[in-house]
């Protein structure tokens, strides 16, 4: 799946004897779709900068800084409407949020401002609908296990906004096919705040998390990833010729690396060599 994942593989099987002789049967096929779009996509300052955010886990993976941008940007005026694709779902039952849902209303109430638009839960068809019109996706994540809807949006040349953890950086490139926002990192490329719901169980770990000073972090962490995603918008809606050649290098990573096509060739490749050994 990435190299990230094969990573944590080796992590968690480090004791395991047979460690050695696995690996050198892997390789990573990355996540693949089809693809819908034959060229890259056009942007004009004439007309507002289209974002989609797609995330059901919605603070984990970048709503609540997708709604500080929009803020932030109707407050100076720029051009630019946030579409939000999500069931909401935050608070206790997701893994890196606060428990305390009530620490989230003010950011929610920014679902009602004029450049903002709440779809809800959409099928697939209407996802990708979505996403051919939307000039960027926006997935300021904290953690994730790949970022598959970003290889969905690369497919009909969108290219993402993300952050530096996990597998993003596998295949988001920063000025190639997106842009990547800055988390610090630990040695696993994991958001080096994770300790506080990842690293500890029990009544220890529930404290932690529940803490005022776990909701400080993500608070100045919102706060930091929507400043910088502010400034990368900006500086698009100021030079609309840096566009394309974004949207290009996201359709190029879609054909090149992702594609469905591709991917099953080399699948039916590896099956055929395996019943024939």
């Amino acid at each position: 799946m990435s190299d990230y994942a094969k990573q944590k593989f080796i992590e968690i099987n480090h004791d395991w004897h047979p460690l050695k002789d696995v690996l050198k049967k892997a390789f990573v096929i990355h996540p693949n779709v089809p693809i819908y779009a034959s060229k890259g996509k056009t942007y004009s300052s004439d007309h507002p900068l289209q974002i989609v955010f797609i995330g059901h886990a919605f603070a984990r993976k970048g709503g609540i800084v997708a709604l500080r941008v929009a803020d932030k940007a109707r407050k100076i005026g720029l051009p630019v409407v946030f579409h939000l694709v999500s069931k909401l779902l935050y608070g206790s039952i997701i893994y890196t949020d606060h428990p305390d849902k009530q620490r989230y209303e003010k950011d929610l109430k920014l679902l009602e401002l004029p450049n903002v638009i709440f779809h809800g839960k959409l099928t697939y068809p209407n996802v990708i609908e979505l996403l051919t019109k939307s000039h960027f996706q926006m997935m300021a994540t904290l953690d994730d296990t790949y970022g598959f809807s970003i290889v969905e949006g690369f497919s009909v040349g969108t290219p993402a906004i993300t952050t530096n953890v996990c597998a993003l950086p596998e295949f988001v490139h920063s000025e190639g096919n997106g842009y990547l926002i800055e988390l610090p990192l630990n040695e696993s490329r994991n958001w080096i705040s994770r300790k506080f719901y990842f690293e500890y169980c029990g009544e220890v770990f529930q404290r932690r998390r529940n803490s005022e000073k776990y909701w400080e972090i993500l608070d100045e962490t919102y706060e930091i990833l929507a400043d910088q995603t502010l400034e990368l918008i900006i500086e698009i809606v100021n030079h609309p010729e840096k566009y394309t050649p974004l949207s290009e290098g996201a359709l190029a990573q879609a054909l090149d690396f992702h594609n469905s096509q591709a991917a099953n060739s080399v699948l039916d490749n590896l099956y055929s060599k395996i019943v024939n050994v």
